[in-house]
This record gives C-alpha cells, structure tokens and sequence, in this order.
C-alpha cells in the first residue's frame, strides 16, 4: 500500500487540532497513533519474527492544570495575550489535550511492545525537541542517527546482530567480518 495512499499527510495526528479531519467516502481518516502509537504487537500478529520498535513518542506533560469547575472565554484570550506570562495558570489548547489522550490510549500498548517476544525496543534521546521542531529537522536526524550507531554498536558487542540478523560489524582494524575481502591472486 506504501506509494498508493492519497492521503499522505492528511491523516497524520499532529496537526488534527488545526484542520478538520479528511474524509474519504463518508469515513473520516486518523493517524493510527491514537489507537496503537507502536504497533509491534501488530506486526509480530502477522509474522515478524523481529521487531525493531522505535519509540520517537514523546513525554506526557502531566504538569497539573487547574483552572477551577469554569472556564471564562475572555479568561483564557486574555491569559493567550498577555505578554507578560501565563499569570492566570496555564490552560491546555487541543493539541495539549489530544497529545494527553494519545499517550493515555498508547501506554498499554508501549509497555506490552517492550515485552513482546523477539522485540528490540529503542526509544531515541529526543526529549529536548517538540512535534513541531519542523526547523530542527536535521538536527533531530543527526540525533538519530548517532542513537543508532550506538545501538548497532551496542547489538554487535552482545550478539544480538549476529543472533537476531546473521550480521557482523566490519573491524576496521583487521578488515574482518561481514564484507571482509581475502587476497587472491
């Protein structure tokens, strides 16, 4: 289905709160993040043997909220516009909520994928960014990326590269291991 789907973007959970829902003959189409945000229970139902979970999901801010029983609409323009801070408490917009409702449905689901049979859970060192760091893109890659290597380096050192994919890491001193080259004349 990957390159058929005519809603790429449209249906991504992130930005609900800033535009309405897509429909697509009467049904309305999500971001599957708000049932199931990492599916490794899915993937191992229809057959994987290995599962390399990433966990990019971020911490849920359960900072208290208390704004009383009652909420005024000019309270909260006016706590939106004052310069100044939040003197008036911080209120949660929709994607506050909507992310809160998301990490509630998924946690059941991350705690069962850590413990999944044949399931590598890795959860990358991106706290410090935001859904939408969108101008720290590359950044946020580079972060990756390093987060990576290490756990390839990680899964060398125990085994679990050989073990759980039949691959080596090349030893760039001896040249030894997987695409290692013999002399031959």
């Amino acid at each position: 289905m990957i390159g058929k789907w005519p809603f790429p973007s449209g249906t991504n959970h992130i930005m609900e709160c800033r535009k309405p829902p897509i429909c697509d003959h009467g049904n309305m189409l999500l971001d599957g993040g708000y049932i199931n945000n990492l599916p490794a229970d899915i993937m191992r139902s229809l057959g994987a043997q290995t599962i390399i979970a990433v966990d990019v999901g971020l911490a849920d801010d359960t900072s208290p909220v208390n704004y009383g029983d009652s909420i005024s609409g000019w309270w909260v323009l006016l706590n939106r516009l004052n310069p100044f801070g939040q003197i008036y408490g911080r209120i949660p917009g929709m994607a506050d909520i909507q992310s809160r409702l998301t990490y509630v449905s998924s946690v059941k689901q991350l705690e069962e994928a850590k413990s999944i049979e044949g399931c590598l859970y890795i959860h990358p060192p991106i706290t410090p960014y935001t859904v939408m760091d969108f101008g720290k893109f590359h950044e946020i890659v580079d972060v990756g990326y390093k987060f990576g290597q290490a756990v390839v380096q990680q899964w060398h050192k125990d085994g679990t590269l050989a073990r759980r994919f039949g691959v080596t890491l090349v030893d760039p001193a001896t040249r030894r291991g997987f695409g290692a080259r013999r002399a031959s004349i």
